[in-house]
């Protein structure tokens, strides 16, 4: 059986708060799986920290990446937004990107692929 690996060209990270802002002995990453196929799984990774009081869990970084399988298949991240609900043991996740279908390298399909959710936090 193949071990099922990262593809780093299919992973785009975005900031939402400076590391310095935030406790650094208390960082933390969740991941959660945005859609599983037969062949791979699409994923938001999440970086979070407690602020300076160590009470609010605050999203720092967050990227969308594909594992298993993806040749023919090219995930472009468009756009990740993580935000703080009220209840602190979660976060609100909105992802947009775009799945290219390929033969041959030439691009024969774009699809929009749209995910909206929650993570729980640990």
């Amino acid at each position: 059986m193949t071990k099922a690996m990262k593809n780093p060209n299919q992973t785009r990270k975005l900031k939402f708060t400076p590391e310095d802002s935030i406790d650094r002995n208390e960082t933390f990453l969740i991941n959660t799986v945005l859609e599983k196929t037969l062949i791979s799984t699409y994923e938001l990774s999440i970086l979070y920290g407690k602020d300076k009081r160590g009470q609010l869990n605050i999203p720092i970084s967050a990227n969308s990446n594909t594992v298993g399988f993806v040749s023919g298949t090219n995930w472009k991240p468009s756009a990740i937004s993580v935000n703080r609900t009220d209840d602190n043991s979660k976060f609100e996740y909105y992802v947009l990107g775009i799945l290219e279908w390929k033969l041959l390298g030439a691009t024969i399909y774009y699809q929009q692929k749209e995910y909206k959710g929650f993570a729980l936090t640990k």
